[in-house]
């Protein structure tokens, strides 16, 4: 018996598929956007990225939606199109490198329909079963006629041949999230008057006529699954009592397992909010493995083994789905059953993944694990530290990463943080809902840097850098954060002005009062919530035009939604003049003139400046002396993780 059975006897239990052996019961979902190139191939980095997960235990290993169809149905640019003839022998190369490590591997079948990507450079159509936008900032689609439909089902049929020649042990339609397959289902989507709308029979009639035509061509070990909505999360949409009907009805047609999610663009919820706590899907899921006995996949919020181990637990799938989880650690599964699961590296839920997606770029960037999309890049890390001595100063994320990617090259490595635990950022404001993460995150680091050999040295701040010469470090790295932006304005230093960190490190207590916050970012809404729940009434002003303006949108949605409901008002473009003992003054910069505002309390959340107080010093002392994270400017985990890792990486 391995660790991992010991202390997570449900993840490690095989299962079974169509008869087919599955090694343990994780399940790598299909996840938009990982690695792609735009002209529609599927490229060895992303067969590395794949490999990387199966090669450390993960049972089914699900590949990135793949369009069926040629000149339609794609949601992002860079995404592989089962009509590329080049992908008839990547799909074939991805399966043996896959099985190399006894994992499945399965091929996400997708056409987007109302939902694909309207831009200039991808002329697609938006295509329905009925002209119904999704909601109002999307396209209104045109309805697909008869002979289109049939089109489109051989269409499905012949990607999963595709997919059965190259060796693959099978696919997943993707009929959930309003995608095309999903839209059929749907009554708010679908108002069809022929055989493939009104009745539910009608409804479900794509769906069927997909499975019974790639059923009859493909070999009877072939898997084929499909993903679908445990509810809609939408007024009008498909309901968790519509989805169990639909679950007994897909089983009776011959699928051998339910991938169960939820949600649609305009819905969100497909892809939640940090703030959501594990296992919330529960409720969607159950009913739906209740009424069916073919495996379920639960798509359930999942960061760690122990919450994959409670999922598993609860009933609610047979194999769970961990997403995003698997981004940021792709050995989540041999951690968990070497017995080094304290050392996963969870997913923060910071969405920066989903972010990247509207700026275009070919791989998603990942706050916890820089080398996401880059696998192949980084396969061949030299080992040259050679035991010399590397020094880190500050122990937030840029700090610990530097100090374990040190570690791990053999460097032996003394890391100093003037608090008197690691985690700088990732332990702010850990009372704001979903935070625990970012907690969870900071302990699994240190975790690796203990095992790793690091020398921790807490609760030291490095004020005279001559100190160090003792150690003769052959490279110093300087992680030495942000300090928040005071701007010097009269009434800064009065006793009502406050610091959103301190309140959200609970230095300060804000209770029963009136809060002007002063700027609207992240760090704010979340010092919002925090005030809200201590019974305060929140008045926010930012001399910008948006609030949170280039913020993650998924997170942000939810905090202004929430704070919203809650009553919290929201002032855009007044800038702050003048803080007085009762009232704060702007400059109304939409129609001019000034304001003044009663407050009792203001709350100052104006963005980091970096803290580059010893950057000269060390330079002076130093010969190999490098910047990173916020010290240097940045301005997100992802930044400072990244520039970390990659800086470490390429040391010589």
């Amino acid at each position: 018996m391995n660790k991992g059975q010991q202390y997570f006897p449900r993840i490690f239990e095989k299962g079974y598929i169509r008869g087919r052996e599955v090694k343990n019961r994780i399940v790598m979902p299909a996840l938009a956007g990982s690695v792609g190139i735009p002209d529609g191939m599927l490229g060895d980095d992303k067969i590395a990225y794949y490999t990387e997960r199966a090669k450390y235990g993960v049972g089914i290993i699900t590949t990135e939606a793949m369009i069926v169809s040629r000149d339609t149905g794609m949601s992002l640019a860079n995404m592989e199109r089962f009509t590329d003839i080049r992908n008839d022998f990547q799909l074939e190369k991805l399966a043996h490198s896959i099985h190399r490590y006894d994992s499945l591997i399965f091929a996400q079948l997708l056409h987007a329909g109302r939902e694909a990507m309207v831009h200039p450079e991808f002329n697609q159509e938006l295509l329905a079963p009925s002209a119904i936008p999704e909601c109002d900032w999307m396209g209104t689609p045109r309805a697909l006629t008869h002979d289109e439909i049939i089109a489109l089902e051989e269409d499905f049929l012949n990607a999963a041949l595709i997919c059965a020649k190259a060796g693959l042990d099978g696919v997943e339609l993707h009929g959930a999230h309003g995608y095309l397959i999903n839209q059929f289902m749907s009554p708010r989507a679908n108002q069809r008057t022929d055989e493939y709308g009104g009745s539910f029979e009608n409804r479900m009639r794509f769906a069927t006529n997909i499975f019974k035509k790639i059923r009859a061509a493909v070999p009877d070990k072939f898997i084929i699954g499909i993903r679908i909505n445990g509810d809609d999360c939408i007024e009008g949409g498909i309901t968790n009592a519509d989805a169990v009907e639909m679950a007994k009805y897909l089983e009776n047609l011959g699928f051998d397992y339910l991938n169960v999610s939820c949600g649609t663009y305009s819905a969100g919820m497909h892809v939640d909010p940090s703030q959501m706590p594990p296992l919330w899907k529960n409720s969607y899921i159950l009913p739906v493995k209740q009424a069916v006995s073919i495996p379920v996949f639960a798509v359930n919020t999942v960061k760690t083994p122990a919450i994959a181990e409670q999922s598993l637990e609860s009933g609610a799938g047979d194999f769970v789905c961990i997403g995003r989880g698997l981004i940021a650690e792709p050995e989540f599964v041999e951690k968990a059953r070497s017995g080094r699961a304290n050392e996963v590296h969870n997913c923060l839920g910071c969405n920066h993944c989903l972010f990247q997606f509207g700026r275009n770029v070919w791989r998603t960037h990942c706050s916890v694990n820089p080398r996401n999309g880059l696998e192949q890049w980084y396969a061949n890390m030299e080992i040259n530290g050679a035991g010399r001595n590397a020094v880190v100063i500050g122990g937030g994320p840029g700090g610990m990463m530097a100090a374990k990617t040190l570690a791990e090259k053999g460097y032996a490595v003394t890391l100093y943080d003037k608090n008197h635990e690691l985690g700088g950022a990732l332990r702010i404001g850990t009372k704001a809902s979903g935070r625990e993460k970012m907690v969870w995150l900071a302990d699994s680091w240190e975790a690796a840097l203990r095992r790793l050999g690091v020398k921790i040295e807490a609760n030291t701040e490095i004020k005279d850098v001559a100190a160090l010469k003792a150690l003769n470090p052959y490279i110093v790295i300087m992680a030495t954060g942000a300090v928040p932006v005071i701007p010097d304005i009269p009434g800064i230093s009065l006793p009502n002005v406050v610091l959103a960190h301190d309140i959200l490190n609970e230095k300060v207590n804000v209770q029963n009062s009136k809060v002007a916050i002063i700027g609207s970012g992240m760090t704010g809404l979340e010092t919002a919530e925090y005030l809200v729940k201590t019974g305060n009434q929140v008045v926010f002003y930012d001399m910008l035009d948006e609030i949170a303006k280039g913020a993650e949108m998924v997170n942000k949605m939810y905090f202004v939604g929430m704070l919203e409901q809650c009553g919290v008002q929201f002032n855009l473009l007044h800038k702050l003049k003048e803080i007085r003992k009762k009232e704060v003054v702007f400059d109304d910069l939409k129609n001019g003139g000034e304001k003044a505002n009663p407050t009792d309390t203001v709350v100052l959340s104006l963005g980091v400046k970096p803290n580059a107080s010893l950057k000269d010093a060390l330079e002076e002392y130093f010969d190999n002396v490098i910047v990173i994270g916020d010290a240097n400017g940045g301005s997100l985990i992802a930044d400072a993780t990244f520039e970390a890792y990659n800086k470490m990486w390429d040391l010589r």
